[in-house]
């Protein structure tokens, strides 16, 4: 594993920070221009900009209107529009220069799955989870993660446990403007609402909620329209405290994403829950908290590990049992990592080691 160089450190943060901070304006992206039309004796701002293909690359051209050129608003539009611009520019270079050093990139069809969700201000709302999640997580843990762990078939978006939202998102209409090949997809034990989206290359989009127990695999969803969103153990510990990043398709786009360490420990949870079939899903599992591990000992944070840790250790006899398991699946180099970050925690907070670590109870240590 390769860490970070310092100035890439610097480029990560300054692209997620002007990430978050531009304004998305789906009606004017920022990859256009304002152009002027005269039309009899008066002129009008139109944006001329291009539709993209399914597959990322440009599409048709189109022109669409904005406004009369004296007309004070359209002024404050294509002023906001030019500072935009400017901006994108930087944020582009700065993504390509990233791009260049080895950090991961999404493909074009889930980068505009991306920008759809950051267009509508869905990161107040939801998370990234899986593994476009983990493959944001290079430039936050400084370190160049491995590769063979990066690439899926879909993404997973999770809500929060917040109020009904008002302005609740068409995920429906959303998509279609990324792909209109997306058509629903139904829980096989709820068929009333539909829990995500495929299109006809077979990604997949997948709306996630916290289960708060009973029979019931399916909630509706409190951020989509219409939509419901399937109830999941285990993943509101995932969730908790996200931290931000940033994709970098295109300019950079802004997402919301686990804190790396509870990624890290979640895995080992998950890879416990796969079916005996799901072998190749257990061993990327592994595979991607043991990279994270790997990241945390190479920035000398294993104490974060320790954190997420002793959370899911302290939630009860299930969980102490499934974190007992994913642990002996890690090598011994991993597990060592692990154990360091929880005994750096257990010395913090003035906890016995041996009551936090299963494999010391069995070996006496």
């Amino acid at each position: 594993m390769r860490a970070l160089s310092h100035l890439d450190q610097i480029a990560f943060a300054d692209l997620c920070s002007k990430a978050f901070d531009a304004q998305f304006d789906r009606r004017f992206p920022a990859n256009g221009n304002f152009v002027r039309q005269k039309r009899g004796n008066k002129e009008y701002f139109y944006y001329k900009g291009y539709e993209r293909a399914a597959d990322g690359a440009p599409g048709k051209h189109k022109l669409t209107y904005v406004g009369p050129v004296d007309d004070s608003e359209t002024q404050r539009r294509v002023e906001n529009f030019g500072r935009n611009k400017d901006l994108y520019r930087t944020r582009r270079e700065l993504a390509g220069k990233l791009r260049h050093t080895g950090l991961p990139a999404p493909s074009p069809i889930e980068g505009r799955i991306l920008e759809a969700f950051a267009s509508v201000d869905a990161w107040s709302r939801v998370v990234l989870v899986g593994t476009l999640a983990y493959q944001s997580y290079s430039g936050p843990l400084a370190a160049l993660l491995g590769e063979a762990e990066y690439r899926t078939q879909d993404a997973g978006f999770a809500e929060f446990f917040v109020p009904a939202a008002r302005d609740m998102i068409d995920l429906p209409a959303l998509l279609q403007t990324v792909d209109p090949t997306f058509e629903p997809v139904f829980h096989p034990a709820e068929a009333s609402v539909p829990v995500g989206f495929r299109n006809r290359m077979g990604y997949k989009v997948e709306l996630l909620v916290p289960s708060k127990g009973g029979a019931s695999p399916v909630y509706p969803s409190r951020v989509m329209a219409k939509m419901g969103a399937q109830a999941l153990k285990y993943l509101e510990f995932l969730v908790k405290d996200p931290v931000r990043s940033v994709a970098l398709y295109d300019a950079g786009i802004p997402v919301m994403v686990p804190a790396p360490e509870r990624f890290a420990v979640h895995k080992l949870i998950v890879a416990c829950l796969r079916a005996s079939h799901d072998q190749a899903k257990v061993a990327k599992d592994i595979a991607q908290c043991g990279a994270i591990i790997d990241a945390k000992r190479l920035a000398g944070m294993t104490i974060d590990l320790g954190l997420a840790w002793t959370d899911a250790h302290g939630r009860g006899p299930k969980w102490r049992r499934f974190l007992a398991l994913g642990a002996a699946r890690l090598s011994d180099d991993r597990r060592a990592t692990l154990e360091e970050g929880i005994r750096k925690l257990a010395q913090v907070e003035g906890k016995d080691p041996a009551s936090l670590i299963p494999w010391l109870e069995r070996s006496g240590g």
